[in-house]
């Protein structure tokens, strides 16, 4: 009788979850089509809804429609669905990265990553100038080339534990810091220098279709895996011996979702340069909502990071006259909203 009743609270409880799961899926697609609508309308340049009502019906009679239109659709809309696509990828690395490496601080910079991709891109600036490929392509390789580097590490001291690779990433990131370092010291204070040292600090500035093409195929490969793997993080997250019960390889799994989170994070700074607090804080925030399960968490860190980067891109072009760094503003928002997360938490983040 006591082991039915167990079974029946377990099942309530687990319903519960999942309609709670359904409405905050509902809640933040309705949050990002509103944020979405209403950044069409921040700028420099004035639109207003009567505007877009113009423009989707094709009328003529506004004098400007033919430049509002080239705003709206060349400028406005890509830079909103790559900062959604970036904040998104973030968010579900970081959720990843903490679930397999069991540390609620892992975050996208934690294994080299994103240091790594900020090298790349900063040796493209040097070196091809203002060629979007040759950026973007040395970006990219630097940032997969950096997980290499970290399984190398391991591989040499034949230790392949989660505190060998945690170890390994924060010899590869103050590797790949000190070479940035080098670079900022000797590029032409002038002109390649401010590039540079923007850049690192995140920015959509530079976002247009090509840009959305490039993250793309990274973007869905990644997210397919993540979401594909996302139940068994459940078991990983509790052990290695607690894995290898359920006849799961913990190495294995962890070496997918590793890689998986690396391709998200390299192919986000490529586009957008390093922007941080967004995969460590989302995470918490996601878990604070739904509980630690990951077959809702990766879900929602998703949605969660698109809507919060969605958000501090529009404060960044809006809150002064010089557009603000991205990354100055996700660590104003993400350093208050982590400490909040901390401080009102009844247990140990480690408990999460």
């Amino acid at each position: 009788m006591r082991s039915l009743m167990k079974c029946f609270l377990l099942q309530n409880k687990m319903e519960d979850h999942g309609l709670k799961y359904r409405q905050a899926v509902i809640v933040l697609i309705l949050m990002i089509i509103t944020a979405a609508l209403f950044s069409c309308l921040i700028g420099r340049f004035n639109i207003d809804f009567k505007d877009i009502y113009a423009i989707c019906i094709g009328d003529k009679r506004i004098e400007t429609i033919d430049l509002k239109r080239h705003i709206l659709f060349d400028i406005r809309i890509p830079r909103i669905l790559l900062s959604m696509i970036v904040g998104s990828s973030l968010a579900m690395a970081g959720t990843g990265l903490q679930a397999v490496l069991k540390n609620p601080l892992a975050s996208p910079d934690v294994l080299g990553t994103a240091s790594a991709s900020g090298f790349g891109s900063a040796l493209g600036i040097i070196v091809f100038g203002k060629t979007v490929a040759g950026v973007f392509g040395l970006s990219f390789l630097a940032g997969l080339g950096s997980i290499l580097l970290v399984f190398a590490l391991c591989k040499i001291k034949k230790d392949v534990s989660v505190l060998s690779i945690i170890l390994s990433g924060i010899i590869v990131s103050s590797l790949f810091i000190s070479f940035i370092s080098i670079l900022k010291f000797t590029a032409d204070p002038n002109d390649t220098l401010p590039a540079i040292t923007f850049w690192l600090m995140g920015s959509f500035t530079s976002s247009s279709y090509r840009n959305i093409q490039f993250i793309f195929i990274p973007f869905v490969l990644g997210t397919f895996v993540l979401f594909l793997l996302r139940w068994k993080l459940n078991i990983a997250s509790l052990g290695d011996d607690e894995a290898k019960t359920s006849g799961i390889n913990p190495f294995r799994l962890r070496k997918t979702i590793i890689i998986a989170s690396t391709i998200l994070i390299s192919s986000s700074v490529t586009v957008s340069g390093i922007i941080g607090w967004v995969g460590l804080v989302i995470p918490h925030f996601t878990r604070k909502i739904i509980g630690a399960n990951h077959g809702y968490v990766i879900p929602l860190s998703g949605l969660s990071g698109a809507f919060f980067m969605l958000i501090c891109d529009d404060l960044a072009r809006s809150v002064s006259a010089a557009e603000v760094p991205i990354g100055i503003i996700t660590a104003l928002l993400g350093a208050p909203l982590f400490a909040l997360l901390w401080i009102f938490k009844k247990q140990g983040m480690n408990e999460e």
